[in-house]
Formats: structure tokens, sequence, C-alpha cells
């Protein structure tokens, strides 16, 4: 096919200048994992902070089960403030905040996770939170998969 013809396939982005460089970069381009990893700090605090004025704004006697009342789009990032938690991790100190506000959460975590996995023992527990803290890709695997074992009228958005 010519190039310039009429049937000759159109760009698929355009170059754009970098301020932070000095080479031109292509905005669909594949982003850099530190600019991912920003991206996902920045759901995972938005998933927390959501999580955390919902439970402030219900009545203290149904914090109790607080889990059930959670939007589904923080599940997954209260989930893993929980592992960060267990982990003893810098992200851990959000779910601390949340256990002022709801302190049954932990136990309700903890009993929806025995739910989905009743076989898995506490050292197998333990492996998985620091598989989920070590590595992001895992973490989120491993919320999806616990948080829609037993929710899937639930459908995770995180």
């Amino acid at each position: 096919m010519d190039v310039g013809s009429p049937r000759s396939p159109t760009a698929q982005f355009s170059v754009a200048n970098d301020p932070c460089s000095t080479s031109y970069t292509c905005p669909s381009a594949p982003r850099k994992p530190n600019i991912r990893r920003e991206q996902e700090l920045g759901n995972f605090s938005a998933a927390i902070r959501c999580a955390r004025e919902l439970l402030e704004s219900i009545p203290e006697d149904d914090r109790s089960d607080a889990l059930k009342h959670l939007p589904r789009h923080t599940l997954e990032g209260v989930f893993l403030a929980f592992c960060h938690w267990q982990a003893g991790t810098q992200w851990g100190t959000d779910f601390q905040a949340l256990l002022r506000i709801a302190p049954c959460l932990e136990k309700e975590l903890l009993d929806h996770v025995q739910r989905c996995y009743p076989d898995m023992t506490w050292d197998d527990w333990t492996m998985e939170v620091q598989r989920a803290v070590s590595d992001p890709h895992h973490g989120q695997q491993l919320a999806e998969r616990v948080m829609t074992d037993s929710c899937t009228m639930r459908r995770l958005l995180f």
C-alpha cells in the first residue's frame, strides 16, 4: 500500500513533547511502572477515603457489620489495606484508621477469607499476605478472588 494513498492507515497516535526530557514520547505508549504505581496508589487512597467517609456516616450500631455496607468499588482497596496492615507496611496505617471507626472490620475480613478458603492454614494466609504486599499485581488478583468469591452480586470495579 502506498503511503499517502486514500487507503493508507491513519496515524494511531501523535508525537508529543515530554517536558521532563529532551526526547519525544507517544502518549498512547504503555506507561512506565512508576506512573502505574502512582495511579494504583491514587486508586488505593481514593477507595480507603471513600470507605472511611461512608463508615463515619453510618450509625455506630450498623458498623458491627461494616463490610456489607461498604460500596463495591472500595472492597478491594480495603482488603489490600488489610493485607498491608497485617504485614506492617506503611499502607497499613490507612486500615488502622478504618479500625478506629469500625473495630469489627478485621474480624469480618478474616471470617470472609475463611469462608472463601476454608482449607487455608494460617501459614498459607501469611504467605499470601506477604506475596500480596511485595507484588502489587498478585495483591490485586488476591483481592479480586477473595472479595468476589462470595460477593458475586457485588461485582468489583477497583
